[in-house]
């Protein structure tokens, strides 16, 4: 899966937002912050040497020459991955937390000559790819002679992309001769960064996602086939046939998204979920405090304030909400 690039504007004049959006059938998946600034899902990669070319294409699309009334700041616009999820919800409280792992790029319209020089790498890069897929099926000195005659971009681009295979290879062979995958050095201590990071951080957090589950909504679950989207590590039966569970998931501020994917499991099995309201969602390290209550209703009263409620809506009617709540924000 790739990683895309989300824009983050600094709104002056929300009308010409809105009419940008509102001659449009789709709209993008935008997040309006508490500022007045909104983050805005480009579905383009962040790290593809021609996204800020394509950006840049696309503001002046949408805007025209009214870019500059709706986005307020001189240093340009600031350009995020969309594995970052920032927790700051104003326009300078997400730079300032995302910092270096994000960019500036300039929202000039591109030129026409610009867009003819792309126009021609693009057709360049086409029948350069096309050379070598087409020498490849003749050997490695075809090849060579390929390589020859293709810009120097996917030059480059076909010895990445063979050193990538190689790299590939050499792992799999030694999973395939019992010695397990042998990774890198750099990447081996990466990887024990981002697991120690995340497991600390999931202490913080206090665990592992849990939920209070009422017993015909245990009893459905239990009889799924097919459980993707909100995957049970544990479960404790209380009294009256209600469940405590622990999922599999530890991650900040996701109750709700595995509240969604609960209810569209519910919702492909055919099951009620219209009548149930909220159910509580909570850390891990608060069932210690609620495994021996005797019912659902004496295990909520003691998770109090300290569960979030989560509605079990499918993934489409979050979708639904969302958009409907976002239009109703640019008409405002």
């Amino acid at each position: 899966m790739g990683i895309d690039a989300y824009v983050h504007l600094r709104v002056k004049d929300r009308s010409l937002l809105h009419q940008a959006f509102d001659e449009r059938e789709d709209l993008p998946l935008m997040y309006p912050r508490a500022d007045g600034s909104v983050s805005i899902f480009t579905c383009m990669r962040f790290e593809d040497e021609s996204t800020d070319f394509g950006i840049r294409c696309w503001l002046a699309d949408l805007f025209g020459d009214t870019f500059a009334r709706v986005h307020d700041d001189p240093r340009g616009v600031f350009v995020t991955p969309d594995i970052c999820e920032p927790k700051a919800n104003t326009y300078e409280g997400i730079i300032a937390e995302i910092g270096s792992a994000g960019r500036w790029i300039d929202p000039t319209p591109p030129t026409e000559e610009e867009k003819d020089a792309r126009a021609r790498a693009s057709e360049e890069s086409v029948e350069g790819w096309t050379k070598l897929y087409e020498a490849a099926q003749h050997g490695a000195e075809a090849i060579a002679a390929a390589l020859e005659k293709v810009s120097p971009a996917v030059r480059d681009a076909w010895h990445a992309q063979q050193a990538h295979q190689q790299q590939m290879q050499r792992m799999m062979e030694g999973l395939d001769g019992g010695r397990g995958i042998e990774l890198p050095a750099e990447m081996m201590q990466e990887l024990v960064a981002g697991l120690t990071r995340a497991m600390a951080k999931s202490a913080e957090l206090g665990g592992r996602i849990s939920a209070l589950l009422p017993a015909r909504i245990w009893k459905a679950y239990d009889a799924l086939e097919h459980r993707g989207g909100f995957d049970v590590d544990d479960h404790i039966i209380l009294g009256d046939g209600s469940a405590i569970v622990t999922t599999t998931r530890s991650g900040e501020d996701e109750e709700q998204f595995m509240a969604d994917g609960l209810g569209a499991l519910l919702a492909h099995a055919g099951i009620d979920r219209k009548a149930l309201g909220p159910l509580p969602f909570f850390r891990e390290n608060l069932v210690s405090e609620i495994e021996d209550a005797p019912d659902f209703a004496t295990a909520k009263k003691r998770l109090g304030v300290r569960a979030k409620p989560c509605r079990l809506r499918t993934f489409d009617e979050a979708g639904e909400e969302h958009e409907a709540d976002v239009k109703r924000w640019l008409a405002g």
